[in-house]
């Protein structure tokens, strides 16, 4: 089991259901664990749609990308 594995294992266990990412280069491996989850993903286009969402969606989120 990958790191990434446990890390979608914790998110689901504290019942999140939806997961609002910004997909890199670094980060493929929580990628392809959360599309093996049965988490419902939506991906952002860039940093500025995912702040625009977060702001007018009044949620808390996320947005991963690459360093």
């Amino acid at each position: 089991m990958k790191v990434s594995d446990y890390i979608v294992q914790y998110i689901e266990s504290i019942e999140i259901k939806n997961v609002y990412y910004l997909s890199g280069g670094m980060i493929m491996h929580l990628v392809n664990s959360l599309q093996n989850s049965k988490l419902n993903l939506i991906p952002m286009l860039n940093e500025e749609d995912a702040e625009w969402f977060k702001i007018k969606a009044k949620i808390k989120f996320i947005p991963f990308t690459t360093i």
